[in-house]
């Protein structure tokens, strides 16, 4: 009676259903981490791709939280073409004060190449001097930052007003060549408003102050 019952417990077949699930299972998982594997490694590689896309572009520029938006004028897009560069009433990351149409000039006209990336800002629009801002997101109340960008003036007339949150910091008079200028700011000082604004001054002739490559960031 023993051996008809090991033969019985040899050919049933109540638990082959359990060991396929198992071997079945285990070569799901297998295959699952096989794909994770390549998919990962592409993702990471195009993450990675994008990243340096927009930080070499300096379309966003990001530090410990905050941003720069289009501090090169890289951004063109709604910018009317012309023969040196783009014209608008607007562009991204940045808003007149006083109506004036930005300027955004290619590298490379006049002579002229740009600081950083192939645009810059003329700050004497047509038919004025201009006076541009941009509020600056999530900064911390009496923690230092870092502003700078660089400016050239080509007529050796014009001037430009550096503010932050409202109150005067420096007024400079560029030079011929790019040169470039730094300040130390605290988060809501002045009026609280966390606003870079670059006011142009000095004669208004349609050539101005070219500005370019400005930047904030934590110390």
């Amino acid at each position: 009676m023993s051996a008809f019952k090991d033969i019985g417990f040899l050919t049933a077949e109540d638990g082959a259903v359990t060991v396929d699930w198992v071997v079945l299972t285990a070569a799901m998982v297998g295959l699952g981490l096989s794909v994770m594997g390549v998919v990962s490694t592409g993702v990471e590689s195009q993450s990675e791709d994008i990243s340096d896309y927009m930080t070499d572009s300096n379309l966003v520029k990001t530090y410990f939280g905050l941003r720069t938006v289009n501090g090169s004028f890289e951004d063109v897009f709604g910018l009317a073409a012309t023969s040196w560069g783009h014209r608008g009433a607007s562009t991204e990351g940045w808003t007149s004060l006083n109506g004036q149409q930005f300027e955004v000039v290619e590298s490379g006209h006049g002579g002229v190449i740009a600081y950083d990336g192939d645009y810059f800002l003329d700050m004497d629009a047509s038919p004025g001097n201009n006076s541009i801002v941009q509020t600056l997101e999530d900064t911390r109340p009496g923690e230092e930052y870092t502003l700078s960008f660089a400016a050239l003036d080509r007529q050796g007339s014009n001037s430009v007003e550096v503010y932050w949150g409202g109150e005067l910091v420096d007024t400079i008079n560029a030079g011929r060549d790019w040169g470039t200028y730094e300040y130390t700011v605290r988060g809501d000082a002045g009026d609280g408003s966390n606003t870079i604004e670059l006011r142009e001054t000095g004669t208004s002739n349609n050539v101005g102050t070219y500005v370019d490559a400005i930047s904030f960031g934590a110390d």
